[in-house]
């Protein structure tokens, strides 16, 4: 199979593609991605200088610095290291895992494990508290227990695929996504999680399947599953279960998490943060050595200065095009961001 050179304006490409190669051609460059799904490809520059891509991920950033973010826990300690308020967790490691290390290193291996830590961790902090994976993305396994034996369920779950999870104390406050680009903020909204509005007659669960129908109908919500047991647990903290109705206007919150690949929401704050937060996320991206970064705070307001805040993880390749609003002013947005950022791929 041979990657394909697109052009602007070609029908049929997706809508990232269709980007690069509209963008690309004011910078003179051209797009070469594979004949399938246009997923995967390069960018190549009059210069002869090559970007490759996978859907939003691009070679932008220095390889290690990519793979220290990807890295939750170890991305939490360098932050700590360099003075960033980071979420209280420990890392447990499947029994596989620990078995595998042996092999290698039976010294290291003797210090790593899952159940002292974890009791430990929830007997000095309480319940509740979050599990997910050390390298998971889009809100993926992300799940919040109440009870050491729900901890335990969980955690044997996610060991399934993951050799290692986090376990993390519940932060208060509002989530943001604040995007980085050359130590320069450009996009940044708060993230709401996934969540229904009641109207007095129909019960949660025809809301819930009206709610990813939407969803799936604009492309998005194909991670969510209407049977998923986060659901379920969600509606159980607010006293409520599938067959409750609730009033007219009411909002119920149906996952614990923000991700918008998870069915949350965004509102657009990029005209509105407060520059202390835009030095935060910016030490933030500099301090880890990332050129494009998506900085994930929990805090009280970005719009406000100061405050209490927390670094709730860093993701190397954010999506870019999560912008509230109309759908124009949505791709308007998203369009001024990629032009930043191929701005900065034609630069010596």
């Amino acid at each position: 199979m041979s990657l394909l050179r697109m052009t602007a304006g070609t029908k049929g490409k997706p809508f990232l593609t269709s980007l690069l190669c509209d963008i690309g051609a004011e910078f003179g460059a051209s797009v070469h991605v594979d004949p399938d799904y246009g997923y995967v490809g390069y960018i190549e520059f009059p210069s002869g200088r090559r970007f490759f891509f996978k859907n939003t991920s691009f070679d932008i950033n220095p390889q290690a610095a990519s793979a220290i973010a990807r890295d939750k826990d170890y991305c939490a300690l360098l932050l700590k290291q360099f003075g960033h308020p980071v979420p209280d967790g420990v890392l447990l490691y499947a029994p596989r895992y620990t078995q595998q290390m042996k092999l290698k290193n039976e010294s290291v291996a003797s210090g790593l494990g899952f159940g002292e830590r974890a009791i430990a961790f929830v007997g000095a902090r309480g319940f509740p508290v979050f599990l997910k994976p050390n390298e998971g993305s889009e809100g993926r396994g992300v799940t919040k227990v109440d009870t050491i034996e729900e901890l335990f369920g969980t955690l044997w779950t996610l060991f399934e695929q993951d050799d290692m999870v986090l376990l993390q104390v519940p932060l208060q406050g509002r989530d943001y996504r604040v995007v980085v680009l050359d130590g320069e903020v450009v996009s940044a909204y708060e993230r709401v999680p996934f969540s229904v509005i009641g109207d007095g007659r129909s019960d949660i669960a025809a809301l819930l399947a009206d709610a990813v129908a939407g969803l799936r109908a604009n492309k998005r919500g194909s991670k969510i599953r209407v049977e998923d047991p986060r659901i379920a647990a969600e509606l159980k903290r607010q006293n409520l279960a599938m067959d409750s109705v609730v009033e007219n206007g009411k909002t119920v919150r149906l996952l614990p998490n923000a991700n918008l690949s998870a069915g949350g929401s965004s509102v657009d704050l990029t005209d509105r943060i407060d520059r202390f937060y835009q030095d935060v996320a910016a030490k933030v991206a500099r301090d880890l050595g990332l050129t494009l970064a998506g900085i994930d705070i929990i805090a009280d307001d970005i719009c406000a200065p100061g405050g209490n805040y927390c670094i709730l993880e860093v993701n190397s390749a954010p999506g870019l095009n999560n912008f509230a609003g109309s759908s124009k002013e949505s791709e308007a947005r998203t369009r001024e961001l990629y032009r930043r950022l191929l701005k900065r791929m034609s630069e010596p």
